[in-house]
């Protein structure tokens, strides 16, 4: 009896996780932008070419998990010889490194959902900690964010006097 119950009771926990289809990021929809001080003046930029999956529910977010990755090459700063330079090895390196990746589990926290992520630049995984926002709309979710990162614990670019070390980001990737 016991041993029928757990085996139903896993059948429906299977169930469920085959039932909870992923959301696809739509790209087109989606925004990824970046700021960085240059010279003292904030220089933006943004990047296209999202693709992954994800996998939210509110009510169950132990089945939940987020693996995106964006296009390094479509890195646009609105100035085509800045683009081509970022594009080189001493930045993205797209030749070798050619995407950028988010993966982790989002969790519930007092003060609002927070992903346990893991970003893949250049090559080098790091660690970070992502409060975002999640809102249900046109049949699908928009996920919102705003942190910042070190390019130099990347090793996108060098110790430079004129280039800030701290990169601002800010996400939203709506997906269905």
């Amino acid at each position: 009896m016991k041993r029928s119950f757990l085996l139903g009771l896993l059948s429906l926990t299977l169930l469920r996780l085959v039932a909870q289809p992923s959301l696809q990021p739509i790209d087109a929809s989606s925004e990824i932008r970046f700021s960085i001080k240059n010279f003292g003046i904030n220089t933006a930029g943004r990047l296209s070419g999202l693709k992954g999956s994800i996998r939210f529910e509110p009510n169950s977010l132990a089945t939940a998990f987020v693996d995106v990755t964006v296009n390094a090459l479509s890195i646009d700063t609105d100035n085509e010889r800045r683009d081509k330079h970022l594009q080189g090895s001493s930045y993205f390196n797209v030749s070798q490194h050619p995407t950028i990746r988010i993966s982790g589990k989002p969790t519930l926290t007092p003060s609002g959902y927070v992903l346990n992520a893991q970003l893949t630049m250049k090559g080098i995984t790091r660690s970070l900690l992502l409060p975002f926002s999640a809102v249900a709309q046109q049949g699908g979710w928009l996920f919102t964010a705003a942190f910042e990162i070190n390019r130099r614990q990347f090793n996108v670019g060098d110790a430079s006097m004129v280039l800030a070390d701290k990169v601002k980001v800010i996400l939203r990737i709506f997906a269905k």
